[in-house]
């Protein structure tokens, strides 16, 4: 579990007799969450038995929330633990269904988890604990080991995945920056050596990139919404250039060497990469559609392309992954196939506005091996990358079959582009290639 959640050690995690004793409901979490994940169909039967014995188990370690200020440190910490397991595994669009009980569904889904995590995170005032951790490093004492750098990792962990859910899904984020994660970098540097801080530390540098940036454009600083304050120009657009730009700085900075190496190592900082440039892309898309002044076709080609280019290269990367990786891969998050579902959807919308360019084909070749991979890394028919992998591959198909049928010859010569897009276009009535791929943005995306 701990190389998809930073905030558990296996050392911790090793001796399970040990867990039992003193920690029985983090070990209650670990088995519901993976009990999920018992292939075959003859353990089906077994498999849901097996979650409605723990059940009751689960829903006593969510209220122990409830009195979390009556217990030790200790135990505090074991109940934020067991919090984070359920709400990283938990599926945001409820694909699987836990219980008969519609009550006891409501209580493990994903948008109940998330708000019971962050709220006894504050509640327990974890952002505190970069304090102790400083004064403690100040003193030179050894804190890896130390109960107040878990803790402060928790919360840098928490505020990163509560960034990262509101790029995905256009919505507030529910925890903002504070003086105790704008200076993670600076505490933590000493600790960088460590790999679940440095990769930690990695996307929490991620994440500010983005508040940085709105100190230059307000609007960065709120890509939830669609109003915009000001005259949208150009020039505005230079901005998004150098977060781009930031981005690069950004590699240089956490991935030294080539991308193969950094991928092997840590694959996880390189997926919120390429993630992270994807919806600056977008965004520089989702801006483009305020802009004030006619945009000549030329210049929203070239944006779109771009958005698309980097849509294809976040999804493309499940792809690129060795044998191994590639089989730890179903043991993601809801929320990871979920970002992939994301990109898949948007080159998808992009092929439909642009038929006949000539790179179409190609990415829709990405998405369909995006897509085949998914369902065949899927433990059974409800899992998430299997329902999502299967549905992507119908809309695929579709638009393969709208491009063998087509009438045009033309293959998107740069002199054809607009002419093409007009003909083939799905928005009849639209002028413009950025409203277009825009055009009623929120059914890109089930939320």
């Amino acid at each position: 579990m701990s190389f998809i959640l930073p905030i558990l050690r296996e050392p911790d995690l090793a001796d399970i007799p040990e867990l039992l004793q003193t920690q029985r409901p983090l070990v209650y979490c670990m088995a519901f969450v993976a009990s999920r994940f018992v292939p075959g169909r003859s353990a089906q039967r077994n498999k849901s038995i097996q979650r409605n014995q723990l059940i009751p188990h689960i829903l006593r370690v969510i209220q122990m929330r409830s009195d979390i200020g009556k217990y030790s440190e200790e135990q505090q910490w074991m109940v934020m633990q067991s919090l984070a397991i359920l709400y990283t595994w938990a599926s945001p669009l409820g694909l699987e269904r836990i219980s008969d009980d519609d009550t006891i569904n409501t209580q493990l889904s994903h948008a109940e988890l998330k708000s019971a995590v962050e709220t006894t995170a504050l509640s327990i005032s974890l952002h505190r604990s970069a304090e102790d951790v400083m004064k403690n490093l100040q003193a030179g004492g050894h804190v890896l080991n130390s109960l107040s750098l878990h803790k402060y990792l928790y919360w840098l962990w928490l505020y990163s995945s509560a960034h990262r859910y509101s790029l995905l899904t256009s919505t507030p984020p529910t925890l903002r920056e504070d003086t105790s994660i704008k200076l993670a970098p600076r505490i933590l540097e000493s600790l960088l050596e460590d790999h679940l801080v440095g990769r930690i530390l990695a996307e929490i540098d991620l994440c500010l990139l983005w508040s940085q940036a709105a100190l230059h454009q307000y609007s960065l600083g709120e890509w939830w919404s669609s109003l915009v304050i000001g005259d949208i120009d150009l020039s505005t657009l230079a901005v998004l250039e150098d977060l781009d730009g930031a981005l690069d700085i950004w590699r240089q900075r956490w991935f030294p060497t080539n991308d193969s190496g950094s991928y092997a190592r840590s694959g996880f900082i390189a997926f919120n990469y390429r993630f992270a440039r994807l919806c600056i892309s977008t965004y520089s898309v989702r801006l483009l559609r305020e802009v004030s002044t006619e945009v000549p076709y030329s210049i929203q080609l070239e944006i779109t392309m771009k958005s698309i280019q980097a849509a294809s290269h976040f999804c493309a990367f499940i792809t690129e992954l060795p044998p191994l990786a590639t089989d730890y891969l179903r043991y993601l998050a809801d929320t990871a196939f979920l970002k992939i579902v994301y990109g898949c959807e948007y080159i998808l919308r992009g092929c439909e506005i642009l038929l006949h360019n000539e790179n179409t084909t190609k990415y829709l070749d990405t998405v369909a091996d995006v897509a085949q991979l998914m369902s065949q890394i899927a433990i059974d028919a409800n899992h998430a990358p299997k329902v999502y992998g299967d549905s992507i591959l119908e809309k695929v198909e579709h638009i393969r079959e709208r491009l063998q049928n087509s009438q045009s010859d033309s293959r998107g010569g740069s002199s054809q582009d607009s002419a093409d897009w007009a003909s083939t276009s799905t928005f009849p009535g639209e002028s413009d290639l950025v409203k277009a791929l825009t055009f009623n943005a929120a059914s890109i995306f089930p939320f």
